[in-house]
């Protein structure tokens, strides 16, 4: 059995995304992962997209840039807000 200084040893710190702790990941794809988050102030749940653009090629980037477009128009119960690009 772990001593309680033990098991806080072998915590890492979360990451930090601006006011955002990253926690877990919640799905991967062919260029992007995302990432549960909690807002260090409000502490409300978000998810967040991280994508490596050095893996796109031109025509995939650009679909990335419509994808962001179109969710910045969008605003609806019942689909996903985009708060931050």
């Amino acid at each position: 059995v772990m001593s309680e200084p033990e098991r806080r040893g072998s915590q890492r710190a979360p990451v930090r995304v601006g006011f955002y702790d990253i926690e877990r990941t919640l799905g991967k794809g062919n260029f992007a992962v995302v990432k549960l988050a909690r807002h260090r102030i409000t502490k409300s749940e978000v998810a967040i997209k991280i994508i490596d653009k050095t893996l796109l090629d031109s025509a995939n980037l650009e679909k990335i840039y419509r994808e962001v477009e179109i969710m910045k128009l969008l605003d609806h119960p019942h689909i996903i807000k985009l708060y931050q690009v």
